[in-house]
């Protein structure tokens, strides 16, 4: 029987992977679109508008708010970066979301858009520990899991320079945060969603810096360069202006959760451009001359 065009050999494998790179760039577009229409409909529903879209934690858009932010966790983890730099952002980027997801922020007042608009919490604590366990624990095994492959596939190469500095600071990261909540619980609890999201934005800026260095280097990337500069100044000018917000005037109205969603439209832009830079190529590598990657992130 013949086989079925597209499908086995090489060029079939090729295809199979440009299409779930693909995929996995749409993906993310089509997650923030999933959260967008969570939370217009959870402020149809009680009338009125939180004041940040963490807040939406304790809404009728609870589940779909953990959901998308787990799923775009996964999707940051598993994208491979088109340079050491970009990959090493990508997953810290990715275990943070999910550190975003499972841990609140701070519980609005009680009659904050209506009472029977909020998720119950009572029990909350010991859910957002066992989570929190949940993710660690998972994170050291996908590590151990990489390793193991890295060696066995002839792939465990040094990193970049770059790479290999993000990659400490995010294990330091790491530790810091692991050490809170093992020992200051309380902290964690107050801190931990805050300067996770203000994190995950500041790796994916990190990510749009990166690529328009590496976009600069392949033929016709001169204009998508431009592009990623531009998301990564509007993204890191929001981001700063968030926290200012939050920590200056933290009760002032809507203008956290307009800034907020500033960030998430620029983060969709973001892997917009991507998606059309390399639609007809699984990386960035795939478009420099002869083939080669220059030495860079």
């Amino acid at each position: 029987m013949a086989m079925r065009e597209g499908w086995g050999g090489a060029e079939g494998r090729g295809d199979a992977v440009l299409t779930t790179y693909r995929y996995l760039r749409l993906a993310t577009v089509v997650l923030v679109v999933t959260l967008g229409v969570a939370l217009l409909l959870a402020t149809a529903r009680s009338g009125c508008w939180r004041n940040s879209i963490s807040a939406f934690y304790y809404s009728s858009a609870h589940n779909v708010f953990v959901a998308v932010l787990c799923a775009l966790g996964v999707s940051l983890i598993v994208y491979k970066g088109s340079s050491d730099t970009e990959d090493v952002l990508l997953n810290l980027a990715g275990f943070l979301a999910f550190v975003v997801a499972v841990v609140p922020t701070v519980p609005p007042d009680a009659d904050a858009c209506g009472a029977a608009e909020r998720v119950l919490t009572a029990g909350w604590p010991g859910s957002v520990r066992d989570s929190v366990w949940a993710i660690l624990v998972a994170g050291a095994v996908a590590e151990v899991a990489a390793l193991v492959i890295a060696r066995r596939t002839g792939s465990d190469r040094s990193l970049q320079p770059v790479a290999r500095w993000v990659r400490t600071a995010g294990w330091v990261i790491v530790a810091v945060g692991v050490g809170f909540f093992v020992f200051a619980p309380g902290t964690f609890a107050r801190h931990a969603h805050m300067v996770a999201a203000v994190l995950v934005f500041a790796g994916i800026i990190g990510v749009a810096v990166a690529s328009a260095v590496s976009a600069s280097y392949t033929p016709d990337g001169a204009r998508y360069a431009q592009m990623y500069r531009a998301v990564a100044t509007a993204m890191f000018a929001t981001l700063v202006a968030v926290v200012v917000v939050h920590l200056t005037f933290p009760d002032w109205g809507y203008l956290v959760i307009v800034t907020e969603a500033l960030l998430v439209v620029e983060f969709a832009a973001f892997w917009i451009v991507q998606t059309v830079e390399l639609w007809h190529v699984v990386d960035r590598t795939d478009l420099y001359e002869g083939g080669e990657a220059p030495q860079m992130l």
